[in-house]
């Protein structure tokens, strides 16, 4: 999930293990509290209702046009209420990954963070994932580019 704010950018990766509201309660508190917009393309029921908890009056979440018919349903009462809105967003293109990577190069942006396992490790690396003892995104490496 990303948080946006003030102008600035958060990167909040949330440990399913914990209870929704410590959840809310340490995203507010990183974020200096509610913020104005939610990107949750990993979105599920559960990650959908605690990122509509995490925004100001007026929000908006953006969420995966593949789940919108089955999610926005469900919170359109809760949406109207607080004066938010949920986005569905589609998938993107080949060429918009081309100039994603290519502005990350560049260090326009900065990817999440993430750690490099070769593909041996798979299953050490499936349980510290488990047990939240790697930050950021895990990704395995099948073989070297070079």
């Amino acid at each position: 999930m990303h948080l946006f704010f003030s102008y600035s950018v958060s990167v909040v990766q949330w440990n399913e293990c914990l209870y929704e509201p410590q959840l809310i309660e340490r995203t507010k508190d990183l974020c200096g509290g509610p913020v104005d917009i939610v990107i949750d393309f990993g979105t599920t029921s559960r990650s959908l209702h605690r990122s509509m908890h995490c925004l100001n009056k007026g929000g908006v979440v953006l969420i995966s046009e593949d789940v919108a018919e089955k999610l926005m349903p469900k919170f359109s009462r809760l949406s109207i209420e607080n004066n938010q809105q949920i986005i569905p967003i589609s998938s993107g293109s080949v060429e918009q990954l081309r100039t994603l990577v290519e502005i990350v190069a560049d260090k326009k942006i900065e990817p999440p963070p993430h750690s490099v396992f070769p593909c041996e490790q798979a299953a050490e690396v499936i349980q510290k994932l488990c047990s939240s003892e790697i930050p950021g995104r895990a990704i395995l490496r099948f073989h070297d580019i070079e």
